[in-house]
């Protein structure tokens, strides 16, 4: 390992493209965050409610999420066929909570 070889006064940094990444990471929970509010009032004010889109915005991860219990129940994986069913799923979910 690096830290066996490398002297006790020598430190690790990251550098360049991995510093980048580790910034990043840190700001992606954020822009997460603010994409789910951003998401949540655009429903709002389509469907006129604040109740119905708090229900689609928590059906259609449960949805995805029974999705991939059954592949993984039945054995199959996730392909091109499986990813397109998932966003049908998704589309019909929130297309019958209107």
């Amino acid at each position: 390992m690096v830290e066996q070889e490398l002297p006790t006064a020598a430190r690790l940094n990251y550098d360049g493209e991995s510093r980048e990444y580790k910034r990043s990471g840190n700001q992606m929970y954020f822009v997460f965050l603010l994409a789910l509010v951003v998401v949540f009032l655009v429903l709002a004010a389509q469907f006129e409610s604040f109740l119905h889109p708090f229900v689609i915005m928590t059906t259609v991860p449960l949805a995805v999420i029974g999705a991939l219990v059954g592949l993984w129940m039945y054995g199959m994986s996730i392909n091109v066929f499986s990813q397109i069913a998932a966003i049908m799923l998704v589309a019909w979910r929130r297309r019958t909570a209107s």
